[in-house]
């Protein structure tokens, strides 16, 4: 009976252990699509959302794992477009509670400059049942705001019953700011190249006109 009793509990070893080779693959896939959702192409992030509907589909045990080891942050929202389901990323990230975030709980955290902007999207989306992107400030535990990159997509049963949206979130801080230090450098370059009273003019190797001075457009047009 002990023997037997052994030789069950290797089967059943053996079992948990493929789930977890299993899950692990899983997870590997999963953020491959996230990382190349970081590169801002919309088509990737729609199919981090799809890659995560269908996970769930398989069963909530393995959607659990993959969700509360990615570090990636996920919501999923119900036909009232209130969130009921946040994974551990998330919640460690706003230091809130699910049961704060649930519902519009969430939406508390976004800043006040990008919240009106953020519910747009994310209704018109919504009632339009089309993938959407957008960036926002997300308030942290420790107070800060970060930029995330949401991607969100229509949650279908295999029936093609409409169920709500599922999406997933990136930090992206840090490309956000040295975005716009890109851009606030290549401003102050034009503003400096238009106030000079010389005749400069910039051209590409292509041959494509790229900049010219103010003084150089009344002899050039």
């Amino acid at each position: 009976m002990g023997d037997e009793h052994q030789d069950i509990g290797k089967v059943i070893a053996k079992l948990e252990t493929s789930k977890e080779i299993v899950a692990n693959l899983k997870l590997q896939t999963f953020l491959r699509s996230a990382f190349l959702s970081e590169a801002s192409d919309i088509n990737s992030g729609e199919d981090v959302g799809k890659f995560l509907e269908a996970i769930l589909q398989e069963g909530e045990e393995m959607f659990d794992y993959l969700a509360n080891h990615a570090p990636v942050l996920i919501w999923i929202a119900g036909l009232d477009k209130g969130c009921f389901y946040f994974n551990q990323p998330w919640l460690d990230f706003t230091g809130r509670t699910l049961e704060q975030e649930q519902g519009n709980g969430w939406a508390e955290g976004v800043h006040p400059e990008d919240f009106d902007r953020c519910l747009q999207t994310y209704v018109e989306a919504f009632d339009a049942r089309q993938p959407f992107t957008m960036e926002y400030r997300l308030r942290n535990r420790g107070g800060e705001y970060r930029w995330l990159l949401d991607n969100g997509v229509p949650r279908l049963a295999p029936d093609g019953e409409f169920l709500g949206y599922i999406g997933s979130c990136i930090d992206i801080t840090e490309r956000y700011e040295a975005r716009q230090a890109i851009e606030e450098s290549e401003e102050k370059y034009r503003n400096l190249v238009e106030s000079i009273n010389t005749i400069i003019v910039r051209w590409l190797p292509t041959g494509k006109l790229l900049s010219l001075t103010n003084i150089a457009k009344t002899f050039w047009f």
